[in-house]
């Protein structure tokens, strides 16, 4: 990879935001701690060397000390910081890396609430389009300025009224003169299949915790780079508007690819046999390695 993105486990925005950037420059999104560059992180930068490093998120985000500790693995690589001085801004300043194409089309998200944005932020990264942060009951300036300044025909939302009210979805599309969407359904896991039916059947997809954010956010950066979905999941059993939506992903493959993201505690036995019986043969579905939720490293 030229470049990789770099943002902390411990909270959400910064990574979700950071999802459609590292998918455009087509380098890894990587996660760290606050204050320690976990072992898996370092061994990635160390194995691929990138010649400039992206950080997203503020110093009590990702450390000055992290920051100094990937330098030294990464002797010749540019490191820069995008960080603003809350979720929004850093979110609107991330966003505004993104190259878009002619039929640009924008995400926006709650800032106040993981799972909406997560399910988001996937398909965000597939169509190459900024994710931008909202409040429930308004836009926030820094949101605000980065659409007024944007060309997009559409733009996408995910959450009910509660979580993004129709003045707050209205106005953010209005800012481009675009048509909203908005993908809400009655419940998290509603939502996360409304969101979904807009990926096409390619045989994959990953199923993560819609409990709590952690397994979830290291689903984001393979998502990215291969394209699939995230699916969330009850812990037992797999919501059935998710499952209608995991086996039209995955019909008709004769090797689908199914990764399961997080232990039992996160998603039970039940899960794995429930999207193990998806498959045409007796061959077991891949676990994603998730010991460790803040080590796990995108390839």
């Amino acid at each position: 990879a030229t470049l990789g993105v770099v943002a902390t486990s411990q909270d959400y925005p910064d990574a979700l935001s950071a999802a459609p950037l590292a998918d455009q420059e087509s380098g890894p999104l990587l996660l760290t701690r606050p204050t320690h560059l976990p072992a898996a992180t370092a061994g990635e930068l160390t194995r691929l060397q990138p010649t400039s490093i992206i950080v997203v998120g503020g110093t009590s985000s990702v450390g000055a000390g992290v920051v100094d500790d990937m330098q030294d693995l990464v002797p010749g690589a540019t490191v820069t910081r995008i960080a603003g001085p809350d979720r929004y801004a850093t979110a609107a300043l991330v966003a505004a890396e993104i190259t878009q194409d002619s039929t640009a089309q924008v995400y926006l998200a709650t800032g106040e609430g993981f799972p909406d944005a997560l399910v988001l932020s996937a398909l965000a990264a597939r169509e190459n389009g900024p994710l931008v942060l909202a409040k429930a009951d308004r836009l926030p300036l820094a949101t605000q300025a980065f659409l007024g300044a944007a060309t997009f025909d559409d733009l996408y939302a995910a959450g009910g009224t509660t979580v993004l009210s129709d003045d707050v979805v209205n106005d953010a599309a209005a800012l481009g003169a675009a048509t909203a969407t908005r993908f809400a359904g009655a419940d998290r896991y509603e939502t996360a299949a409304l969101v979904l039916a807009e990926f096409p059947a390619e045989g994959k997809v990953m199923v993560a915790t819609g409990e709590e954010f952690a397994d979830a956010l290291t689903a984001v950066p393979v998502a990215g780079r291969t394209g699939a979905g995230i699916a969330l999941s009850r812990t037992d059993p797999v919501p059935g508007s998710v499952m209608t939506e995991v086996e039209r992903l995955t019909g008709g493959f004769g090797s689908p690819l199914v990764s399961i993201v997080g232990g039992e505690a996160a998603l039970s036995s039940n899960v794995y046999d429930q999207l193990l019986a998806l498959f045409p043969t007796t061959a077991p579905a891949e676990p994603a390695e998730t010991a460790d939720p803040a080590e796990t490293v995108a390839d």
